[in-house]
């Protein structure tokens, strides 16, 4: 496994464990944060546990689309959404590092 995917199966389980104590710039999340906290992290486990035991291109793109796509949608939920704004601005800002790291590994594979 490369340390991207290490890092993303440690941000993951993080997501999975914690989200009770979890406290995010918004403040502590609610039930229904928990539950999407949890969901985000068994995603984010299972792209590390998948890309990370491959050297494939194509995956690894696919991954850095779906980080990507994840970085737009939380920024849509930040400009709609004043009460969850800082949460999925920061929630983006993660995604956007995941993806640029994705594609630079990409890149770096060609």
């Amino acid at each position: 496994m490369t340390g991207l995917s290490w890092i993303r199966a440690g941000w993951g389980t993080m997501l999975i464990a914690a989200p009770p104590s979890l406290r995010t710039p918004a403040g502590p999340l609610d039930r229904r944060g928990v539950l999407i906290a949890r969901v985000l992290g068994a995603r984010q486990f299972a792209q590390a546990a998948v890309v990370g035991s491959t050297s494939s291109h194509r995956l690894l793109a696919v991954s850095t689309g779906v980080d990507a796509l994840h970085a737009a949608s939380m920024l849509a939920v930040g400009a709609m959404s004043q009460r969850h704004r800082k949460t999925a601005i920061t929630d983006a800002l993660i995604a956007t590092g995941f993806a640029v790291s994705g594609y630079a590994t990409t890149w770096r594979r060609q």
